[in-house]
């Protein structure tokens, strides 16, 4: 998953499709503006928490989203699914977690969300905060248990994720926390090479500062430098070719 992969998945959590109910447009134009008197007044009508527009994107999904606190503790203290996901396998807190909101995360976890859910992609709310570089909420989802090498469908893991979107700071943190430096997802390709194709000089130096190996071949038979030359990246791939690599 590059970069752009994770940039073009959130933005289509945030797409909402016309509804034809007016009422429930209004109650999602609420959440979003964070008036909760309206919140409220549609819970003392009876109104179906778990009502969804277009796509399956629910009210808390909405308020994860916009970083809307009070909203989601109202929602979620009358009864709103803190774990359903959209149509494309997206939860509330892989929403918070994307969007560097860290407070919201934290709520939706000790509201029992579960970090090791995933997309109909694969990827958990961890591998989203690494891809944005949200390094709160990558420090809140691994003091709360999650899995620094857990890997997404294809062999995928948050240090792939943080290298492909260039945050060199997410990267040191994963490896502190015990991520494998060169594990390979299932084309042979490691978070350097990640980083190496995409560009990225700053990651690229955190991993070799961190001992990365640049001598691995994926599948294909390509190193990072290789890969950075194919892309036309030469100083990214000098800089890897000038590493010396500590025994």
């Amino acid at each position: 998953m590059e970069k752009t992969a994770i940039v073009i998945l959130f933005l289509c959590v945030g797409l909402l499709a016309p509804c034809g109910a007016q009422s429930l447009d209004e109650l999602f134009d609420a959440v979003r503006a964070g008036r909760a008197e309206v919140v409220e007044g549609a819970i003392r009508a009876g109104t179906d928490l778990s009502a969804t527009r277009p796509g399956g994107i629910t009210l808390l999904m909405e308020a994860a989203m916009r970083n809307q606190l009070g909203i989601a503790r109202l929602l979620l203290a009358n009864g709103a699914k803190v774990n359903a996901a959209n149509q494309a396998g997206l939860t509330a807190l892989m929403a918070a977690a994307g969007n560097g909101h860290k407070d919201m995360a934290a709520l939706l976890l000790d509201s029992g969300a579960s970090f090791k859910q995933r997309s109909e992609q694969g990827f958990s709310a961890l591998e989203y905060a690494a891809g944005y570089g949200r390094t709160e909420v990558v420090t809140l989802l691994l003091e709360r248990g999650a899995d620094a090498n857990s890997k997404a469908r294809q062999g995928w893991t948050a240090l792939m994720s943080a290298a492909s979107g260039g945050h060199a700071a997410v990267i040191r943190l994963l490896l502190e926390k015990g991520a494998g430096i060169d594990a390979r997802d299932d084309s042979g390709k490691t978070a350097l090479m990640c980083a190496a194709v995409n560009g990225h000089k700053e990651a690229v130096q955190a991993l070799l500062e961190r001992n990365a190996d640049p001598a691995v071949q994926d599948k294909s038979g390509q190193t990072a430098s290789a890969l950075a030359t194919g892309m036309g990246f030469e100083e990214i791939a000098r800089q890897i070719d000038g590493y010396v690599r500590q025994p």
